[in-house]
């Protein structure tokens, strides 16, 4: 993916540098050592950081939190720094900012966005909105941490996918087409929405392509004319084009590999479930409800019942 970066790219959520780094890193090892990482956190921590601030977060003299100066720390000590650009502001604000700077004609759309900021439902779901709104049709969007312990991250990408129908992205099947088979039979997956079609919405081939817990996105060109409003909430219905084909089906003549199922997921949480320790028959979902209004752990409940776990994708 750092293959397709193009002078820059945009990174939501640094916290102390680790993914930065890496991403640096790859861009340097494909020929691009003069390329940015554009890195937008405001880096006063999240919800579960204050609730471990003890471990997560040391404070200064006035109790502010230190990330951001471990954040440059480590830039320097990793030898990134030069192609580092820290703007401290939230991801929505951030995002804004740089969507102004794109319509003034200032900057070109980025093509790769990577997205590990709140980790939380629906705030998630608002970042990849407001990030969709700049990626370049054609471009990537990627996020971290969609497993068992973030319910809320996977809650809030699929979502976002389901809001907005098949029309928006090129399926995984079609975009991994060329890349090792290897490649995408030992590392990748796909999701399966079980929501889609009670919330009347034929999501075709298109779900999260997952790599372990990091999920990708690709938006659909524009001059393939399956693009669709990226600042759309409805929903579309079945596909048209080829852009929704199952895992598998020809468009064109063209074949694509099935990808592997990795998980099935639902956006209200499991039906039949009882605890950790006893999950239930994981066949059926809840009834989902309106778009934004999901249920999630709140409070102590997640650490005393574990409700995370009716959330989880399974």
């Amino acid at each position: 993916l750092a293959k397709e970066v193009d002078g820059y790219m945009l990174e939501l959520g640094s916290f102390i540098g680790n993914s930065a780094a890496a991403w640096v890193r790859a861009l340097r090892a494909v020929g691009k050592p003069d390329a940015s990482v554009v890195c937008m956190d405001t880096w006063l921590g999240d919800v579960q950081m204050w609730h471990w601030r003890g471990t997560w977060l040391t404070a200064g003299k006035l109790g502010e939190p230190r990330l951001y100066e471990q954040f440059m720390t480590n830039s320097r000590a990793k030898n990134v720094s030069s192609n580092i650009v820290p703007m401290r502001t939230s991801a929505v604000v951030g995002l804004r900012y740089l969507r102004d700077l794109i319509v003034a004609g200032k900057l070109p759309p980025p093509k790769v966005i990577y997205l590990d900021a709140a980790h939380m439902y629906p705030e998630t779901q608002f970042e990849a909105e407001a990030a969709w709104e700049v990626l370049a049709p054609g471009g990537y969007l990627i996020g971290d941490d969609y497993d068992h312990y973030w319910p809320e991250v996977q809650q809030s990408v699929n979502e976002f996918v389901l809001r907005k129908g098949p029309t928006a992205f090129v399926p995984p099947a079609r975009f991994t087409a060329n890349w090792p088979r290897m490649l995408t039979q030992s590392s990748f997956g796909r999701v399966k929405l079980l929501d889609q079609y009670a919330l009347h919405v034929d999501m075709g081939g298109v779900a999260p392509l997952l790599k372990q817990a990091q999920w990708i996105l690709k938006k659909a060109p524009d001059n393939e004319g399956h693009g669709a409003d990226p600042t759309s909430s409805g929903t579309s219905g079945s596909a048209t084009g080829g852009i929704g084909q199952g895992e598998g089906e020809s468009e064109g003549g063209a074949h694509y590999r099935p990808l592997p199922l990795r998980l099935r997921c639902c956006l209200n949480g499991w039906a039949g479930y009882h605890n950790r320790f006893d999950l239930g028959p994981s066949t059926s979902c809840e009834p989902p409800m309106p778009f934004l209004q999901q249920a999630v752990c709140r409070g102590n409940e997640s650490r005393s019942v574990h409700c995370r776990f009716r959330f989880t994708c399974r």
